[in-house]
């Protein structure tokens, strides 16, 4: 048996401090230097010399809090946990242009296992394992000696002290400098490891502490209008995914990606302006009544949305979902999530593609005879593992990229993967389409993605950049409205660019929905059923 003792090697704690600082301070923050590099704008004398003292803040500032936080017996743990969440953390940014805020923390609270599976791959266990375990591993055979209490204060004192008076007089001489990069750079704060997620894990608990709420109900009297009482309907919102407008042909891309719904004689709207820009935002915030500008997901959680108010109106109301949950909007209606073992046609592993959903509709669609609302979330170009969204037989733009390491790719294969994506998404709603037009009841189906997604565009990957800085990529999304008998396009619907905002109120007037929550200036159908407001 190897004895563990023979590899295990003394050490200061004065001389640990030095050495996580300086691994923290530049191994775990390539995304922070790359930024750096290529977007510090240096043009003047002063400005260099400020540019030089950088890598000395980021020193002292990993210095002060290691001088304050490794303590003997929970040091080490400590410092182990920080580097497994600074690698990840660092692989996440470096890689696929991640940002590390709360809204971040959200999205990785809510992804289950499956989806966090999809972000293994032969460069991401190799980073981790490199800049994390090995370092970890190595902390744990070190053996690190503290001083006397009085000595270990003395140095350690001296080292905040040291972090302190740097850190005061860079930001004090160069203020400007730092000012005017953070200005031009504002998402730089959330490529700060340890910082980043640390701040935000703070914000989050803080924005949770707020849940414990009672359910607010904002309306308690919604109403059929005397219009869609008399001629009842069936109404399908089909809930996109990481599909964005730039890659439909509907919307003037050169590619043929909607070559069956480009038959269909559809509402198309122009590329629509998202909420958010991950799903765990977008989808509860499409169906809210708060604008992007005042959504608050706690908020949301704890009232009544578009779903709710349906259903108190009279609607029979069933969310299906092939993606990974309603995220809280459907948590009173009648829901079912799809997973992996429902069907062995469409499914393999935690998976299924959307065809399997068609399954599940079908009878729901031939058996309505009241109104009907039904909201499917497709798992449309969830990625990064893109090449699992389609069956074989849409695998028409080729070469592909048949792995979720991203950066392996190409930038063709990458497109052409994403819209085989888009390919099988258009033979899906036409499928539905199709279900549709047999339907006993007038039927209407309205498809809006929930957010976009970036393919390598400037070195960004997949989705969830912060708002005000995300590219148009994330937050253009396409919108289309289908009707058995045309009602809503002739009353106002047009190819106007609408954002998530008109949802909520347009929805209540398709519906046909008298409710003190709907606002008129917000509907694209422009107040269609005219008596129910």
């Amino acid at each position: 048996m190897i004895r563990l003792e023979k590899f295990k090697f003394n050490l200061t704690s004065k001389a640990f401090i030095l050495i996580i600082t300086l691994y923290f301070s530049f191994l775990l923050n390539l995304t922070f230097w790359r930024r750096v590099a290529t977007d510090a704008e240096v043009t003047t004398v002063k400005g260099f010399f400020w540019l030089t003292t950088l890598p000395f803040t980021m020193i002292v500032l990993h210095l002060f809090v290691f001088s304050l936080f490794f303590l003997p017996k929970i040091g080490k743990p400590i410092v182990i946990f920080f580097l497994l969440c600074s690698a990840c953390a660092d692989y996440a940014m470096f890689n696929l242009g991640i940002s590390v805020d709360s809204d971040m923390v959200i999205n990785i609270v809510q992804t289950n296992v499956r989806e966090g599976l999809d972000f293994l791959n032969f460069r991401s266990v190799v980073w981790v394992v490199l800049l994390g375990i090995v370092p970890a591993a190595l902390i744990t055979l070190s053996k690190v000696k503290f001083a006397p209490l009085k000595n270990e204060l003395k140095f350690r004192s001296l080292f905040v002290l040291v972090s302190l008076l740097v850190v005061g007089v860079g930001v004090g001489v160069f203020s400007k400098e730092y000012a005017s990069f953070g200005r031009n750079n504002a998402n730089v704060k959330n490529q700060i490891n340890i910082f980043n997620y640390v701040r935000a894990t703070v914000r989050y608990n803080q924005r949770m502490k707020l849940a414990n709420r009672e359910f607010l109900v904002l309306d308690d009297a919604p109403v059929l209008s005397a219009s869609r009482s008399a001629k009842k309907q069936i109404f399908v919102v089909v809930v996109g995914e990481t599909a964005r407008a730039k890659n439909f042909s509907l919307l003037g891309y050169e590619r043929e990606t909607n070559p069956l719904l480009a038959k269909r004689d559809l509402t198309v709207f122009a590329p629509t302006v998202s909420c958010g820009t991950y799903t765990a935002v977008s989808v509860p915030c499409m169906f809210s009544n708060m604008n992007r500008a005042n959504f608050n997901m706690v908020d949301a959680e704890f009232s009544q949305n578009l779903v709710d108010i349906a259903k108190l109106a009279g609607y029979d109301v069933f969310w299906l979902d092939n993606d990974d949950g309603c995220k809280k909007v459907c948590n009173r209606v009648e829901s079912e999530e799809l997973r992996g073992k429902e069907s062995e046609k469409f499914c393999f592993g935690d998976f299924c593609h959307d065809e399997v959903a068609l399954e599940r509709l079908a009878g729901r669609i031939a058996d309505a005879r009241e109104n009907t609302l039904l909201l499917f979330h497709m798992m449309g170009s969830h990625g990064p593992s893109y090449y699992k969204r389609y069956p074989e037989a849409f695998k028409r733009f080729t070469p592909t990229c048949d792995n979720v390491d991203l950066q392996s790719c190409s930038s063709e294969e990458i497109l052409n993967t994403y819209d085989n994506t888009i390919l099988y998404t258009d033979f899906v709603l036409n499928e539905l389409i199709g279900l549709l037009e047999k339907a006993e009841l007038d039927a209407k189906l309205l498809y809006v993605s929930d957010h976009g997604e970036s393919l390598g565009e400037k070195n960004v990957y997949l989705h969830g950049f912060p708002y005000a800085l995300a590219p148009r990529e994330q937050t253009e999304v396409p919108m289309f409205l289908w009707e058995k008998n045309k009602t809503l396009s002739a009353c106002g619907a047009n190819l106007k660019s609408y954002s998530h905002d008109n949802l909520f109120h347009s929805l209540l007037s398709a519906l046909g929905i008298e409710s003190k929550l709907y606002n008129k200036n917000l509907d694209m159908f422009g107040g269609c059923v005219a008596s129910a407001f």
